[in-house]
């Protein structure tokens, strides 16, 4: 690239791009959790399982590359480091010994830069490395050695993790992990492992391990439910602090059954993310019989996964979407009454408890719109942002209106909506004359 007229730099360090790669294979999670955090659809207490894993993750990653030399967790470093880690011959060997030299995408690398006229320029100030390249004009740059590299990327990977740990210290992250640990899809779900045996039956691969499963943390949540006010009101046995592992088991069963059951096999594939588009549904790969986790590997996964094996010897990898559990708990009718209400009002509580800093920004920015100069009464400000925040937008309105018709005039048998008779109305109706007058009313400004 030209940097002037008067200099030409050549960009083929060894050590600029080992250090570029990692430092994207390090920041690739971090910003996938920073993205993903501000998603509407993430439960409050999924970054807390994110941000926890995300700093092992660090600290395993970083070490195994700094003390093992083992790239796996680093996808980018991992493909090229064969070729980009080759060592470079010393002035006085690479005629004797022509080797291929370190490359990175068909380039070859080399140590330092070259100037086209030093004598524009300062001199550069020796680095720590040992060995020097000296260029045809006479200028020499001392270059790092790439261990050097490694451990400045082993400090940029602490300093990374320190600022996280910083940020996360304000955040009630004990909180968030105790109801993960008793309400996380992924976390149940990983506990529903197993296999189903000739007679049909399912055997997971630890029942206790289920059974306990966030049992101490959901008796806390449950008595915190308990006591408050609107739930007392509704003077239910259920809602006492006793149930509370009665009503946390049947929503661990009403997963197993969505996960197992064959009359849930059409509803599966709504909730589950195939690595591969082509399975849509599992017709004609027959029953599932197995439901494992995935040989851990070293790189970082945000969503959790798992392998299903069926019958017809078919093997699928699948994430969960929690999102579309969530939604099939609640308008599910047989999904519903396995689960109980009980339990699903103690997520609609967890759920409620937090929230992304998208919706206070969205709320914000959209007051922002709705301030008049010359001030206006601060529930005149609120009332108009709700309104604004809450409806459609207005170039929408004729969509709205035609289904919302079309519902009123013929109804929708699958939602339980009636069609509702419609007047007959004739041209020639003598409700007023005022009625008559605007029928045949051309406008004031008729051309």
């Amino acid at each position: 690239m030209y940097v002037s007229h008067s200099i030409y730099v050549i960009t083929l360090l060894q050590d600029f791009v080992v250090a570029l790669l990692l430092i994207i294979d390090i920041c690739q999670p971090y910003v996938s959790v920073m993205s993903e955090v501000q998603n509407l659809n993430v439960a409050p207490w999924k970054p807390a399982i994110w941000i926890t894993r995300l700093l092992e993750w660090l600290d395993f990653a970083s070490n195994q590359c700094h003390a093992k030399g083992d790239f796996h967790a680093f996808v980018r470093m991992n493909t090229n480091h064969v070729k980009l880690l080759r060592p470079l011959p010393d002035d006085d060997e690479e005629d004797e010994h022509p080797g291929p030299k370190p490359s990175y995408m068909g380039v070859d690398l080399t140590y330092g830069w070259r100037v086209s006229n030093p004598q524009s320029i300062h001199p550069p100030k020796p680095g720590r490395g040992k060995k020097s390249q000296k260029v045809p004009d006479g200028t020499e740059w001392v270059a790092k050695e790439l261990h050097e590299v490694f451990t400045d990327i082993k400090q940029f990977v602490n300093d990374l993790s320190a600022a996280l740990s910083s940020r996360i210290k304000n955040f009630d992250i004990d909180k968030s992990c105790d109801i993960a640990e008793c309400l996380d899809l992924g976390i149940i779900f990983s506990k529903l492992t197993g296999k189903r045996r000739a007679n049909g039956q399912v055997r997971l691969t630890s029942e206790s391990a289920l059974e306990s499963q966030g049992k101490s943390e959901f008796r806390q949540l449950y008595s915190e439910v308990c006591q408050l006010p609107h739930i007392m009101e509704l003077d239910d046995d259920q809602f006492e602090t006793n149930m509370a592992d009665v009503v946390h088991r049947k929503l661990k069963m009403a997963l197993k059954c969505l996960l197992w059951d064959k009359e849930f096999n059409s509803k599966l594939f709504t909730i589950l993310r195939p690595s591969r588009s082509a399975y849509s549904t599992n017709s004609g790969m027959g029953s599932l019989i197995e439901v494992s986790l995935p040989k851990r590997d070293e790189k970082f996964h945000i969503y959790d996964s798992f392998n299903l094996t069926y019958s017809s010897g078919e093997e699928i990898h699948v994430t969960i979407c929690e999102e579309a559990i969530w939604k099939l708990l609640y308008t599910d009718e047989q999904l519903f009454e396995l689960a109980g209400r009980h339990v699903l009002t103690v997520i609609d509580v967890a759920l409620s408890s937090g929230g992304p800093e998208a919706i206070v920004e969205s709320i914000y920015s959209t007051m922002k719109t709705q301030t008049q100069q010359g001030g206006q009464l601060h529930g005149t400000l609120e009332d108009r942002t709700i309104i604004d925040w809450a409806i459609p937008n207005a170039i929408s309105v004729p969509y709205t209106v035609k289904h919302a018709a079309k519902l009123y005039l013929s109804g929708d048998m699958d939602k339980g909506l009636k069609a509702h008779k419609v007047g007959f109305f004739t041209t020639k109706a003598n409700v007023s004359s005022v009625v008559d007058r605007l029928g045949i009313d051309k406008g004031r400004y008729n051309s």
